[in-house]
């Protein structure tokens, strides 16, 4: 009685890139995170090329340890 134990993952986003989107260049993509239980205390993100296609990975932690990870995957167009 009392004591939340947050055992729901923090909601993740990528910002800045559009799954399925396609670029003339690798785009600069940032990580969003949202916690209402214990709050967030990371946010992680990173890409990597192969060929034309950019897989683009972000993960969020929050206080509580929990952690959830997002991709998208876009293109570049030459």
């Amino acid at each position: 009685r009392g004591i939340n134990i947050d055992r729901t993952r923090p909601v993740v986003r990528i910002r800045g890139v559009r799954a399925g989107g396609t670029y003339k260049k690798v785009r600069r993509a940032r990580c969003v995170a949202r916690d209402r239980m214990s709050g967030v205390l990371g946010c992680r993100i990173s890409w990597q090329r192969k060929g034309r296609r950019v897989v683009y990975r972000a993960t969020g932690t929050d206080r509580a340890g929990n952690r959830k990870t997002v991709r998208v995957v876009t293109r570049i167009s030459r």
